[in-house]
């Protein structure tokens, strides 16, 4: 290993000097062996002065000839390990949408509220009046389901009053959604029918209902759930989508299982609209699923990570889909360099999530030994070694631990950012520092 200056300041020695004197007697050997190095091999009975308790002093006494070392197979190695950092998920993965905290369905009563007399056009046209206040009957509903497939329309006979009849009930059940009078199995079969087609106000409308009655709790089965997602990959109008997305998305957060195939909503991740949603369902397939993704899906979720032209809580979705799904990857070099150079520069992002996050990504990355990180990634992650989560301070460490160990260069910059974690209160992360710097003299002595 070679270190860019190899010198440590004197206020990381004047440190060391003191943690060898109070210490954990476990890291102790390796601060002496450091010290030694740094004063040229001079006697450390100056620290003497300052110990407490009789086996520290007998160790740390010198005399003139005499310096204290040990041989390094006397020495516990710190496990090279990553933390888990799942404690964060529950407190990250931004919807930015919710059910409505006070639904209550509105019952349906029995009756009906048509006229014999009326045309199929009255009737319907009456029918979705009453639906806006939540008053539709039951026979209401049924009449309203056989006129909207392929029942007979008495009095229609232009063709196109019988696709206008289509959308007014469209935008009935819509209503009725929204005003939450409870919609039986046959309706909501029904609205989704009808996303399909080619009539696109009739399909804005069928799922705005939809989405309307996932806010208001109403629960859709498995079968009908399959036909969302299925109407969801095939659909193309920008409005269609982002409402079912939404709704997908909801459904996903009340712990169901994420089955939709997310390159088809790849593009999604990149429209101002419908980006916070999206990002969502690639934070739970990530998180939660342990899904992989391409690597024209990686460099997407990058790509909107990185830009400020997306809200910060659609950005910290992407980057904890990226850094999981690095997480999971078999192999690590497969990652798109330019992935991972966009991590390197979101760690002097103005916001402490996409930092932190951007964080947890690369150490995921940097922990194989097969991958290589600059000198510029590497000191962005010492600038975060003032971080207060000490699963994230761990797992930097370890990085750089893991470097040390295959003698890869790390700068004088980097060592200075170690110096005041030896006084810090986790044993973990003072006895990784320690270690480090040990292993440096270890090398640089032995390369001498």
């Amino acid at each position: 290993m070679a270190i860019s200056g190899a010198h440590l300041d004197q206020e990381t020695i004047s440190r060391l000097r003191h943690l060898s004197s109070n210490g954990d007697s476990s890291s102790m050997e390796s601060i002496h062996e450091l010290l030694d190095f740094l004063d040229n091999k001079r006697i450390l009975s100056h620290v003497s002065s300052s110990t407490t308790g009789g086996n520290v002093k007998k160790e740390l006494t010198a005399t003139q000839t005499t310096s204290v070392s040990r041989s390094e197979e006397e020495l516990i190695e710190p496990t090279v390990k990553l933390h888990s950092m799942d404690h964060l998920i529950n407190t990250v993965g931004h919807l930015g949408r919710a059910f409505n905290a006070e639904s209550k369905p509105i019952d349906v009563r029995e009756g009906h509220n048509q006229a014999w007399y009326r045309t199929t056009w009255n009737e319907v046209s009456s029918l979705a009046t009453l639906a806006k206040t939540g008053h539709l009957k039951d026979q209401d509903f049924d009449y309203l389901v056989a006129k909207f497939g392929d029942g007979t329309h008495w009095g229609v006979v232009p063709w196109t009053s019988r696709v206008e009849i289509f959308e007014m009930i469209a935008t009935a059940f819509c209503d009725v959604a929204k005003s939450n009078q409870a919609m039986s199995t046959e309706v909501i079969d029904s609205i989704i029918n009808r996303l399909s087609g080619t009539n696109n106000k009739i399909h804005r409308a069928c799922a705005e209902a939809l989405l309307s009655a996932m806010k208001n709790r109403r629960s859709f089965s498995k079968n009908q759930m399959k036909q969302i997602e299925e109407q969801l990959e095939k659909a193309t109008d920008t409005v269609v989508k982002q409402h079912l997305i939404e709704l997908y998305a909801l459904y996903v957060s009340k712990g169901h299982r994420l089955k939709l195939d997310l390159d088809l909503i790849k593009d999604d991740l990149l429209d101002k609209d419908t980006c916070e949603t999206t990002s969502y369902l690639y934070f739970k397939a990530a998180t939660l699923e342990q899904r992989t993704f391409s690597e024209s899906i990686l460099n997407t979720l990058s790509q909107v990570a990185e830009s400020k032209m997306y809200g910060v809580k659609a950005r910290d979705n992407c980057l904890w889909a990226l850094a999981y799904s690095i997480k999971q990857a078999t192999e690590k070099t497969s990652i798109p360099s330019e992935v991972i150079n966009t991590l390197g520069k979101l760690l002097s992002d103005a916001e402490k999530n996409i930092k932190q996050t951007a964080a947890i990504a690369l150490c995921y990355y940097g922990m194989d030994e097969s991958t290589i990180l600059s000198s510029e990634i590497l000191e962005g992650l010492a600038e975060m070694l003032n971080e207060t989560d000490h699963g994230l301070l761990n797992n930097i460490l370890s990085v750089y631990l893991r470097l040390t160990k295959q003698d890869e260069e790390i700068s004088s910059g980097v060592l200075k950012k170690l110096g005041p974690l030896i006084y810090h209160d986790d044993f973990s992360i003072r006895e990784k520092s320690i270690w480090i710097l040990n292993m440096l003299w270890t090398i640089i002595r032995t390369s001498n």
